[in-house]
């Protein structure tokens, strides 16, 4: 096992050397290939079924699997940040089967979902802000619980600038980087470190550099470092919400007819709470074109022509502008609606350093280009200040879809250790029968929910990690009597 950060991590931890001996995090040694991000956090790729190979930073599971059972029984847990695109994502049921070997002591963080129709290319949309909260938060309980515990991150065998925002999120929030440069420099130094080992030919994480990431994992860097630093304002539990009001492109692309559609698109959480996607909300069925020229490439809409009910947006947002022609020659621009400031209405005015474009596309649209977004927050505040649920105007015509403004809230300053968005994410599902037993006993439910998914619903063993780490909210002297 490797170390990565050497003097970088500021951890109360001895920090472990560039050598195969003296495992990071205090683990036993090992021949598998790790790389330390700081005190009681590896990192290794996403093993496979093949031997180890130690130049292509791939464990064999089964080698994972038989030495964590083995040395650290109880003390670790998996945090999957792999980075999926829509051309081979997993549904979450399929992707679990991957953990069977480490007893399904795993919490998956799936990012880089949600893709443009069939044929039209990715979304590519950064992680959204409310599961990097929730990232960091799970993680961050289970290294508080107790001394001895470690995480381990499982990363995709591909570069992925996404996992390196998630990577240098977790920095920040664990008080290891005081600002979001300081953690992009941590992190760069963790990959710089792991690939000078003499057993490597390239560091376990791969880095790429700052300056080629998409401006919005930049910006969304930017955010979660004004979370961390936030200090009053927004109130815990709540997310803006902003009504689109219109959107003005010009010089995107010069064309013989109308030739420029545009999509809005927003997160919401899937039915059991675990994945945050992106959902298209509008596109060119529900605005109204006010003025046209496309030999110039300039369009401008009303996104809540009159007779339509107004386009609410909140929590995480994705503006796509792309050729109806040539579907993949598009640019993207996501924001977080708690971090634009609008009072009334205001205008963010977009050029090209602005956008994520992919590079085989980069030349076909100019240099030049414009997009605005006028955005409200005043306009029937009133009436959707009344309802717990956002509005938002299908693409089609059809009935609102929304989420509950709550599920996307993010926490008031750094992300807290949280023990409810550690049972959130984890794969284990509480044994009701055993649940209501333990609970009945006298814990707390959400106490009994993490000692059941940690011990797979073993009785004993979920009644011993209970009484080591959490207190019982009643008396159940006579139930432990029982109990043994």
């Amino acid at each position: 096992v490797n170390s990565a950060l050497g003097s970088v991590a500021p951890s109360t931890e001895a920090t472990p050397t560039n050598s195969s001996r003296g495992a990071p995090g205090g683990l036993p040694d090992s021949n598998l290939d790790f790389a330390a991000l700081c005190g009681r956090v590896l990192v290794m790729r996403k093993p496979w079924r093949l031997e180890t190979n130690h130049e292509g930073h791939r464990n064999n599971i089964r080698d994972v699997a038989e030495y964590l059972q083995g040395k650290c029984r109880r003390r670790y847990q998996i945090f999957s940040v792999e980075h999926r695109g829509s051309g081979h994502s997993l549904s979450r049921e399929e992707a679990a089967k991957g953990y069977k070997e480490f007893n399904d002591q795993a919490l998956l963080f799936r990012i880089g979902e949600g893709s443009l129709n069939p044929g039209q290319g990715n979304l590519k949309p950064p992680p959204p802000l409310s599961l990097l909260c929730s990232f960091c938060s799970s993680l961050a309980f289970w290294l508080n619980l107790e001394r001895c515990n470690i995480s381990i991150l499982q990363i995709s065998e591909h570069a992925s600038a996404a996992t390196l925002l998630c990577l240098s999120a977790l920095l920040l929030s664990l008080d290891v980087a005081a600002n979001a440069r300081d953690a992009v420099k941590c992190l760069e130094a963790s990959c710089v470190a792991d690939g000078k080992n003499p057993k490597k030919k390239s560091s376990t994480i791969s880095w790429i550099d700052y300056s080629s990431w998409h401006p919005s994992l930049r910006r969304y860097l930017g955010y979660f470092e004004q979370q961390c630093l936030q200090v009053g304002g927004r109130r815990a539990g709540e997310t803006s919400r902003l009504c689109f009001q219109c959107v003005q492109v010009k010089r995107f692309k010069s064309a013989d007819e109308d030739d420029i559609s545009v999509e809005v698109w927003a997160t919401r959480q899937d039915e059991d709470g675990k994945a945050v996607n992106f959902h298209l909300v509008t596109d060119r069925n529900s605005y109204e074109p006010q003025y046209s020229a496309p030999k110039e490439g300039t369009l401008l809409l009303d996104m809540a022509p009159q007779g339509r009910s107004p386009l609410w947006v909140q929590g995480d947002v994705a503006v796509i502008v792309k050729s109806v022609s040539h579907p993949h020659i598009n640019c993207r621009y996501f924001f977080h609606t708690d971090f634009v400031k609008v009072k009334g209405s205001d205008y963010l005015f977009l050029t090209k350093e602005d956008l994520d474009i992919d590079k085989d596309v980069i030349d076909s649209i100019p240099e030049d280009v414009q997009i605005g977004l006028v955005l409200s927050n005043s306009e029937a505040g009133d009436m959707l200040a009344q309802t717990s649920m956002v509005s938002t105007r299908s693409a089609h015509g059809g009935g609102d879809s929304g989420c509950a403004a709550s599920d996307l809230a993010l926490p008031q300053g750094r992300p807290p250790a949280d023990k409810l968005q550690f049972t959130r994410f984890h794969l284990v599902e509480p044994d009701p029968r055993i649940f209501k037993e333990l609970v009945a006993g006298g814990f707390a439910e959400a106490d009994v929910r993490v000692a059941l998914q940690v011990t797979k619903n073993v009785w004993m063993d979920a009644v011993d990690f209970l009484s080591r780490n959490f207190p019982m909210q009643t008396t159940g002297g006579s139930r432990l009597a029982t109990w043994a």
